[in-house]
């Protein structure tokens, strides 16, 4: 059986691998997620793997994986705050089938006032010329 994997790769997984179990727990007190967690302990070490000729060799590499993390955090924290906030299209569309019931304005007119006013006062409406009863709805 040959050994497929390189020295970088061997270097790497003997160093940095070892330190996984810390940035996780430091990755779950930042986003409170286990979710959010794995998947910034992975782009972690996908940086860290892609960077490796940048780490100074003998120095302390767990504190340069926690500034990778950590800065990883920052940028997709503040990626996300500049973010329109997402909108769930599913429950706008609600309010807007209920529209649809009523296709022209004659009956959208008897749809709001039998939802919003008594009969008393659908029935005084009613009777109203067009002008004065779109005056009311708006109102």
């Amino acid at each position: 059986m040959t050994n497929c994997k390189s020295k970088k790769q061997q270097i790497f997984e003997e160093q940095a691998l070892a330190h996984i179990d810390l940035l996780y727990r430091f990755g779950m007190r930042l986003t409170g997620n286990n979710s959010d967690s794995n998947d910034l302990v992975q782009e972690t070490y996908l940086k860290a793997y892609r960077f490796w000729d940048k780490y100074d060799q003998g120095t302390n590499i767990r504190a340069w994986l926690f500034r990778i993390l950590k800065n990883s955090f920052i940028n997709l924290h503040r990626k996300e705050s500049k973010e329109p906030d997402m909108v769930d299209y599913s429950e706008l569309m609600k309010p807007a089938s209920a529209l649809h019931i009523a296709a022209d304005a004659n009956n959208l007119q008897e749809l709001v006032f039998s939802n919003l006013l008594d009969d008393d006062v659908s029935g005084v409406v009613s009777g109203l010329p067009w002008d004065f009863r779109t005056i009311a709805i708006s109102v």
